[in-house]
């Protein structure tokens, strides 16, 4: 048979340091799930900066070929500009022997 006297708290003492049990516990839970959210959270945003590392690695690497492209084009622009003027020289020469002849 279970003794039902002993059962019940004693006096007051007991019940504090029962209460105070429990909420030890609740307290020890809570703290666990803080801890599993704030693991939760730095991983998200661990995978955050990572996505953004790449994204950023990707708009360099296009800039870079971008700029190197122009400098390319740069120099063909030159050679062009070179070629564009000895065109004009030969068509003014044109123009005064066409001029001189009439």
């Amino acid at each position: 048979m279970v003794d039902l006297e002993h059962m019940f708290f004693v006096n007051a003492s007991d019940l504090l340091y029962f209460v105070g049990s429990i909420c030890l516990i609740l307290v020890t839970v809570f703290l666990c799930w803080a801890l599993y959210e704030v693991a939760h959270l730095l991983k998200q945003a661990d995978e955050v900066v990572t996505k953004t590392r790449t994204t950023v690695e990707k708009v360099e690497d296009t800039i870079a070929s971008f700029v190197e492209r122009l400098g390319s084009l740069a120099g063909y622009a030159g050679i062009l500009t070179a070629g564009g003027k000895k065109v004009m020289r030969m068509m003014e020469r044109r123009k005064k022997g066409k001029k001189n002849e009439e």
